[in-house]
Formats: C-alpha cells, structure tokens, sequence
C-alpha cells in the first residue's frame, strides 16, 4: 500500500484521544514547548523514527503556460462532447481497430514494481469499464496512444512512464508502470466541424477565442492544483527520508480498530450478512490479504504522522488560540460557515472531537511550514 498512500490522516477516520505511551530514555529529545500539541504520540518520537530532510526540498512544476498537447487534448474532449449534442456515438463492432478520437470503455489494472496500484485502476471487479476518448490523456499522459489499434475484448499489458510534472499522479513521478488493459467497447462517430458555429456552443466568437478561453482553463485549473501537488510531491520524499525504527503498538492498533469498524458500519449499511462478506464481495481480496494490508496501511498512517509530529515539535510551530482561529475560519468559509465555533459544531457533527480538529489544523500549520520551504522549479 505504500506506493498508494495519499495524504491520510487517522483523524478522519474519527479521531479518539490516546494514552500517552512512556518509552526509554533517549540521548536525544524534542523539548515541550507552549503551543505544543500532545494528543498523541506524547513520547519521545527520537525512539521511534529516525529523521530525515525536509527542508531544502524542490519541486518541478513545469511551465505555467499548458503544453500544446495539454490544449489539444482539452479541445479533443469539448469536440466529442459536442458531437454527442447532435449525433449517437455507435460500437464499432468485433475486430474494428480503435483510434484517436474514439470513445474506448476500458479496464485497467496498475503496477509499480510488480505491486497492485488502487489508484490506477478501475472497474478491476466489474464489467464495465472507464470511458475515455483517445487522445485527452484522461488516465495518464502516454496511456492512450498505447489503446490506439486495440480491439473490443482485446487484452494485453502496456508501460507507461509518468511524466514530471503529473498533476494527477505526483506519488510516480519519473516511474515506469505496467498496466493490465482491456477494451469492453468502442464507440465512435464522425466529429462535428472545429468551426464558427462550434466556438459559440461554448460561449466563443471564433476558433481562436475559444482556444484562448482553454487555455485560461488550463492555466486557472494549473494553478488551483499547483500548492496540493507540491505539497503532495514533497511529503512523499520527505516520508521516504524519513525511517520507521519501530511502531508505537497503541497507535497502530487505533489506525486498524477505526478502519475495521469503518468496515463493519459498511458491511451493515450495504446489508451483508458479515463483515468476511463484504471484504470478500465488495473489496474483492480475501480475509488474509484484507488484514494484511490493513496493517501495511496502518504502518503507513503512523509512519506518517510521527513524520508530522516530528517536524512540528523540532520547528516548534505552536498551536495557539490565534493560529487556530485564523485557520478554522478559512476553513469554515471554504465550508459556507463564518466563524471557527461553527466550523468545529460541523466537523462535531461528523465525529470529530474538538481535540480531533485542533490537531488537523496543527497539520495544517505544518503542511504551511513545509510549503514555505519548498523551492518550485519550471523545468520544462
């Protein structure tokens, strides 16, 4: 599961205040400071992780302008959209060979290192598969013109190397993926003219105001995504500069009892006879694998957290009443609300427990830290 951990937090999963966990004396220590957070994870973490960099960390973020291909790919996909506006997109049949500009249902399966990818994937379980119009790059960029010249019911396993930057993907940047391809349908139909009449279906005069418009797209779309996929490119390296000695029991014990009741409220709201059968039926792995990724996964959570509380104890970055109050306000407007007591009654009424909260918005001050300290490239 490493190579899919995502920015997971145990306070999602309805955050319980822990025991403080006494350890061994160490001849190093992370001294209290006032707005320090103890929640949890109140010992000495030098007994458990071994600490790595993280500050001086880049980032590429590519050009702010998109690519030409970026631009292509998005009018590829506003021209099929069209086109469906006006006529029936129809299969094309057994044996007729897919190309650009086609609607291709396909099932994938990713793999890093001979590893199962749950984010790239779909429909692994099902028959259908994910629409995608060869040519938009929807999956990963490179993925499609692997599926050109595929029949329906063809199968066959295909490399991808993922781009820097990927905004979809930061976690495989620069890495080469297997992905296990099947094509269940293609459909396709003969595109609308790129003309006069087309540009003011979406607003534009002319072709070439439509253009700039996908471009403007493009670029408020880069920049709406450029601080979550630094900070997401970031942590990876910093997780991986960082060493897990050995785990806190109590934390991973916490991490796996809240996904299993996570699980069991599942299994109940889906009406299952048993939990066995809904791991079994709705997750697809059996009983043996589920425990054991659930451990992996909670080896990772707590991997990642003692990361956080490490950083945020050796940089000293304090939790004060005016930290929380400025940020719980940003948060409670990104949510409709005014004022931090509001944000907190909301995110109550979701299971969170105020001291929950606290120590989200203490990753927050942390995650603001590291972007502080983050130097952003636009290599090309």
């Amino acid at each position: 599961m490493k190579n899919r951990m995502l920015r997971i937090l145990s306070f999602a999963f309805a955050a319980v205040m822990l025991l403080s966990l006494m350890t061994a004396c160490s001849d190093k220590t992370l001294e209290e400071f006032e707005g320090d957070v103890r929640y949890r994870y109140d010992y000495n973490l030098y007994d458990y992780i071994k600490p790595g960099d993280y500050k001086g960390l880049s980032v590429n973020i590519g050009s702010e302008d998109p690519t030409k291909r970026e631009i292509e790919a998005r009018i590829l996909e506003y021209r099929v959209l069209y086109t469906a506006t006006v006529k029936e997109w129809n299969s094309v049949g057994e044996g007729v060979p897919a190309k650009k500009g086609d609607i291709v249902d396909v099932r994938y399966q990713g793999y890093l290192d001979g590893e199962k990818l749950s984010d790239v994937a779909h429909s692994p379980y099902k028959e259908e598969g994910y629409s995608m119009t060869l040519g938009s790059d929807l999956v990963i960029e490179g993925m499609d013109e692997k599926l050109i010249g595929m029949k329906i019911g063809e199968k066959k396993t295909i490399e991808v190397k993922v781009p820097d930057p990927c905004f979809k993907y930061p976690y495989y940047v620069g890495k080469t993926l297997k992905i296990d391809v099947e094509i269940t349908n293609i459909r396709a139909a003969e595109l609308e003219p790129y003309d006069e009449a087309f540009a003011n279906y979406y607003g534009a005069d002319t072709i070439d105001g439509f253009e700039s418009n996908v471009v403007m797209e493009l670029k408020r779309n880069r920049s709406n995504e450029i601080r979550d996929y630094v900070l997401d490119r970031a942590m990876r390296e910093v997780l991986d500069n960082f060493e897990t000695v050995k785990y806190p029991e109590k934390e991973l014990d916490y991490v796996i009892e809240s996904l299993k009741e996570s699980d069991k409220e599942a299994a109940k709201d889906k009406e299952y006879d048993s939990v066995d059968e809904y791991i079994t039926k709705e997750l697809g792995v059996s009983v043996d694998e589920y425990n054991k990724e659930l451990e992996e996964y909670a080896k990772d959570v707590v991997h990642m957290e003692m990361t956080l509380y490490f950083i945020a104890r050796k940089e000293q970055i304090a939790l004060t009443n005016a930290a929380f109050d400025e940020k719980a306000t940003i948060l409670a407007q990104e949510n409709g609300m005014t004022t931090p007591s509001e944000y907190v009654s909301y995110m109550a009424a979701s299971g969170w427990s105020e001291e929950a909260v606290r120590e989200n918005i203490w990753f927050e001050l942390v995650y603001d830290f590291m972007y502080e300290n983050i130097t952003q490239t636009t290599e090309k």
